[in-house]
């Protein structure tokens, strides 16, 4: 019975949705160590630049101690000295340091391999149980909606809209891990034709709102880096320009870019509902929601990509309410040489 069928969807999409809460607490899971990993990573080049800096210019092992004590003669005429001593202690301490290195090495790779693996199941062993569903759906509204009673077409609304919004949770979890696993493929790229590109992909979202979208980015400006990424780090920054503009106003957006000494310094601002400046950090990491989801749309996801392809791309990116109303998101970005 039709009953029957809308009682099998639901318990479809729970399952679903139980396995996508799983997957996203293993890839938040997976990322710590990762995380870790690269800090530990850092702090022992730090470390390393530090002993040879320090040594290299007083002749004693780091730290702030005495120059060690000579070393008596060796009877072959080759005069002790302290030199020799802090010399094989720095030898000592690298290849230790090294072999920290490697094995945090070894960790990185082992986790960036869990993360991809993570990507292929949502990709395919998710998507397709939510395909026969939403099919199947289609095919009782299509097909047998003059037949149904006007309860169960409501509840086949809602399962769709569930499909729908787990679809795209599913596109944005892996979009989050390819923002942080995927290979970059660094080109020399016009900065203006990668926010053209994202502006047409938006261009309809202000539209259908009576809204604008300008950009006024130079034509000379040239960065390296990855198309794909990229683009996608101004297509959320504008998508989100007009999710969050309120419904009795058109959205307006613009997109300007500068030469700033050997950065470059692309500003997106809108006219939307703003966000209180405590709350700055917090709307950049992952899944983190400022307001309910019934107002608006999304899994709270975009801005944690927009941050990692930034930083992954030796740039940073910013964000401050505006006096007048609206925000304005800075992205500084490393101008091709």
């Amino acid at each position: 019975s039709y009953g029957d069928l809308i009682t099998l969807a639901s318990i479809g999409l729970a399952l679903i949705a139980a396995l996508i809460a799983a997957l996203t607490f293993y890839v938040h899971r997976q990322a710590r160590p990762l995380l870790a990993a690269a800090q530990h990573l850092a702090d022992i080049e730090a470390r390393l630049g530090t002993y040879v800096g320090k040594f290299a210019g007083t002749g004693r092992p780091p730290g702030g101690g005495a120059a060690a004590p000579p070393v008596p003669p060796t009877g072959r005429g080759e005069p002790g000295t302290g030199l020799s001593t802090s010399l094989a202690l720095l030898a000592n301490r690298l290849d230790g340091l090294q072999q920290q290195i490697v094995t945090r090495t070894d960790e990185l790779t082992k986790t960036n391999a869990e993360l991809d693996r993570f990507a292929f199941v949502a990709s395919h062993d998710l998507q397709e149980p939510l395909r026969k569903i939403e099919t199947n759906i289609d095919l009782l509204q299509t097909r047998f909606a003059p037949d149904l009673a006007d309860d169960v077409v409501k509840r086949l609304g809602r399962i769709a809209r569930s499909a729908a919004d787990m679809r795209q949770l599913i596109e944005d979890l892996l979009w989050f891990s390819r923002s942080a696993t995927r290979p970059l493929r660094l080109q020399r790229q016009g900065l203006a034709a990668l926010v053209q590109a994202a502006a047409a992909d938006t261009a309809d979202r202000f539209l259908q709102r009576d809204g604008s979208l300008r950009v006024t980015v130079p034509e000379d400006l040239l960065v390296d880096a990855d198309k794909g990424l990229l683009v996608q780090v101004f297509v959320n920054l504008l998508t989100n320009a007009a999710k969050f503009t309120p419904p009795d106003r058109p959205p307006l957006a613009e997109v300007a870019a500068a030469l700033d000494g050997d950065k470059l310094v692309i500003a997106v601002t809108d006219n939307g509902i703003g966000f209180d400046p405590a709350f700055t950090e917090q709307m950049f990491e992952p899944f983190q929601r400022l307001h309910g989801r019934a107002a608006y749309e999304g899994n709270g996801i975009g801005l944690s990509i927009v941050r990692r392809v930034v930083e992954r791309h030796g740039g940073t990116v910013t964000a401050a309410p505006r006096p007048e109303g609206g925000a304005v998101f800075t992205v500084q970005l490393p101008a091709a040489p």
